[in-house]
């Protein structure tokens, strides 16, 4: 049976189940909303486990094994991981493929590629980790350092210096 709420014949609004699965479904013209006093909360009907939770102006959170995975806050949104220690963004594809990840644990924090392997690691302790090149976005305008702001020590295998299209600073020659 279906009960039928409003005009026409299937109604505005019908709750029903199918023999397998349970339906609040809004035929209507206009939207289907549902009002709590304070809090609106969805939980499963065995265990009465979390599975979101809407809070009046406040958070709104999401769970897995009714622990609070993913809320909004006042100043953005808050991701916790399965641990105390691990926490990870994943990027995909509308079919799931994975892009990228941003990656924290209690030591480090960064950036994966799709198999998970590290683009940019930084360590807690100060300590960054490229695993490519460092190019700027167009040749000859930015700089590495500053008068203000210097590198205290350059270790190199090789170093390849070259003023060619403006002069050199020290001694005024090009080339």
């Amino acid at each position: 049976n279906r009960l039928r709420f409003g005009t026409g014949t299937n109604g505005d609004l019908e709750i029903y189940h199918d023999g397998s699965n349970s339906y609040v479904q809004d035929r209507g013209t206009g939207e289907l909303r549902i009002r709590g006093a304070e809090v609106v909360r969805i939980q499963d009907t065995d265990s009465a486990e979390n599975m979101a939770e809407f809070n009046k102006n406040g958070n709104v959170r999401l769970f897995f094994n009714n622990e609070s995975k993913f809320s909004t806050e006042s100043n953005g949104v808050t991701v916790r991981g399965d641990d105390a220690s691990n926490v990870f963004l994943r990027f995909t594809t509308n079919g799931g493929t994975a892009r990228s990840y941003v990656y924290s644990n209690t030591t480090q924090v960064g950036f994966l590629d799709p198999n998970q392997n590290w683009i940019v690691n930084f360590q807690r302790a100060g300590d960054c980790y490229l695993y490519g090149n460092l190019l700027p976005s167009s040749s000859g305008t930015y700089n590495l350092g500053s008068a203000s702001y210097r590198w205290g020590n350059i270790y190199t295998n090789d170093l390849h210096l070259s003023n060619e299209g403006h002069t050199n600073d020290v001694d005024g020659t090009w080339g």
